[in-house]
């Protein structure tokens, strides 16, 4: 037994700890659909739980060799065993055991423990890298075992054969991931003792409760969202006289470009946009750059990606912990967060009946309709808000107390932000310019440099050039 007691945690005996990882191999790309929709019919190859010096391998694809076992008693000191079930245990400790070995655990249907432990939560609290290696180099010098590492790689794509010859391999891998785990754990437990509070650890587990729920997707508006982006490139690869294949090249793009006189020294959407504004421009330049810009549809991309990743009509483990530098939660698979505002008097009910009925969207009403694409007829959906919360957070932790003055007095400090920037008094800073002075605003508290603030204001349908600036 392994004496810990959890911060701030109502247990106070004892409790004994097991740490834990699994390998697997799975059909699907675990990047691109996420863990929840590729666990469903992954295969696993190994789970490996130690508990002080016994290292259970549970249910293994292929017998495990016995030099295999002595390697493991000859490395880490441990004594394996092969077993068809893991032993129960109060604690599981395990590196992103919310979103990968907890959800495999209970597919499995194991006992359950008391508490689960996740020490790349509790690194990503402490400002530290969430990747296993990456801690590992940082803190003790040693990271993950490289040849196996490669092997689990290659194993998701060629199967068969090299699974059994890797099985060994690979074993070794997940063997010595979980003792990293175990010693990157004992590292973090004075921090943990003395500054992560409870209310993180129910973050940990409402974030796993949010993920696990899911989020229900309208898919024949999303395929009708598909369907007609891929028409508006299909019209406007027309009218530019170039394939679509083409216009995806921005060498041939600019060579077109070229042709026509026109000199532009790259195809970014702010290049091309700034150049769009020139009057002398060709017709025949302008839709070449429209259609070049056509080519990346932000509503075609995300409905896409909300099939790819769906389970049935839900799509599962959204939220990534700590994703953020100020340690919100970011999205992943589908980005739910700022999804395209709408335009002024947008009627979804109108668009979203046009686009079934197979009519072509311009792209802002398309980005539009991806809310109402994850808010289906036969739901209700719940908004709430924290007013300004980053803003008013980092301005406290800064000791910012002019813009904690702005706070206090219930005053808009988008508008006055902005309205430094422009020369103007607030009060004639309109909705589109109080929409530059939030970015301004928000891109100061995550420390975002040009590249970044540029493609903020983007998605967020702002370009400072209409407000006079460059």
């Amino acid at each position: 037994k392994l004496p810990f007691q959890t911060t701030g945690s109502k247990i106070k005996e004892a409790l004994i700890m097991m740490y834990v990882d699994f390998e697997t191999v799975g059909r699907h790309d675990l990047k691109r659909v996420g863990a929840y929709k590729y666990l469903r019919d992954a295969d696993i190859l190994h789970c490996v739980a130690i508990r002080g010096n016994d290292c259970y391998i549970v249910q293994p694809m292929f017998p495990v060799k016995d030099d295999t076992l002595q390697r493991i008693r000859d490395t880490f000191g441990l004594e394996p065993k092969v077993v068809d079930e893991p032993p129960a245990d109060d604690v599981i400790v395990g590196h992103n055991i919310f979103e990968f070995d907890r959800i495999l655990w209970e597919r499995e249907g194991w006992p359950a423990p008391r508490e689960w432990i996740d020490t790349m939560y509790e690194a990503l609290y402490f400002g530290l890298p969430g990747s296993l290696d990456a801690l590992g180099m940082l803190l003790f010098d040693e990271g993950k075992d490289l040849a196996g590492s490669a092997a689990i790689k290659r194993a998701q794509t060629k199967g068969g054969n090299y699974l059994k010859l890797a099985h060994d391999l690979i074993l070794f891998y997940c063997v010595k991931d979980v003792v990293l785990t175990n010693r990157l754990h004992e590292w973090l437990q004075p921090l943990v003792a003395k500054y992560l509070p409870e209310t993180e650890r129910r973050q940990w587990e409402i974030n796993h409760r949010l993920n696990s729920a899911g989020i229900c997707i309208d898919k024949e508006l999303a395929e009708a969202i598909i369907a007609s982006e891929q028409e508006a490139k299909k019209r406007s690869a027309e009218r530019a006289g170039m394939s679509q294949e083409a216009l995806r090249s921005w060498k041939k793009v600019i060579k077109a470009l070229h042709e026509l006189g026109v000199y532009v020294p790259d195809t970014r959407r702010y290049t091309l946009e700034t150049w769009m504004d020139d009057p002398a421009l060709p017709d025949e330049a302008i839709l070449l750059m429209q259609a070049r810009l056509n080519m990346v549809r932000i509503a075609e991309k995300k409905a896409l990606r909300a099939l790819e990743a769906a389970v049935g009509d839900h799509v599962y483990g959204l939220l990534r912990y700590y994703g953020a530098h100020t340690g919100r939660a970011a999205s992943q698979l589908v980005q739910i967060h700022n999804l395209p505002r709408a335009p002024k008097n947008f009627d979804y009910d109108e668009a979203r009946k046009r686009v079934l009925a197979g009519e072509v969207l311009p792209p802002d009403h398309a980005a539009a309709l991806l809310r109402a694409m994850i808010v289906p007829d036969h739901d209700k959906v719940v908004l709430c808000d924290f007013s300004a919360i980053e803003a008013r957070t980092l301005a406290w932790m800064a000791g910012e107390e002019d813009i904690l003055d702005v706070y206090r007095k219930k005053e808009d400090l988008y508008k006055i932000t902005a309205a430094k920037i422009l020369g103007k008094d607030p009060a004639a800073v309109n909705d589109y310019e109080r929409q530059l002075g939030k970015i301004v605003v928000l891109a100061c508290g995550y420390q975002m440099g040009p590249e970044r603030f540029g493609a903020v204001c983007q998605a967020f349908g702002v370009d400072p050039r209409k407000v006079g600036l460059t």
